[in-house]
């Protein structure tokens, strides 16, 4: 742990932006430790955006998210092709009483083997 300081110079330097290497981080956590300390808020990066590093994430998380977010896609086209079906069974060909359009009232031939 490396204890941050509550007042002087080196506060005024973290709280300008400037940030040492903590040690035992890599330089993709320092770069982002320094965006996140930006002095203009504008300028820092929203927790989302943070929570979207794939250093912090890593591949299994990365490929949770991708498998999520296609899952949700086909939930919407299935929403979509559900209502298509409903429509389609609404329709007026489908409310007929019968099938058969031709020889409605003659019965079926049959052979005699």
């Amino acid at each position: 742990l490396v204890k941050l300081p509550k007042n002087g110079a080196e506060w005024h330097r973290i709280r300008d932006g400037l940030l040492d290497r903590v040690p035992n981080t890599s330089d993709q956590l320092h770069k982002l430790l320094c965006k996140m300390i930006n002095p203009v808020p504008s300028k820092r990066p929203s927790p989302a955006t943070v929570l979207k590093e794939k250093f912090l994430i890593g591949e299994e998380k990365e490929k949770i998210n991708e498998l999520t977010r296609k899952l949700n896609e086909e939930k919407i086209e299935n929403q979509r092709l559900l209502r298509e079906l409903a429509k389609a069974k609404d329709s007026p060909l489908m409310n007929m009483t019968s099938t058969r359009l031709v020889g409605k009232q003659m019965n079926r031939s049959m052979s005699i083997a």
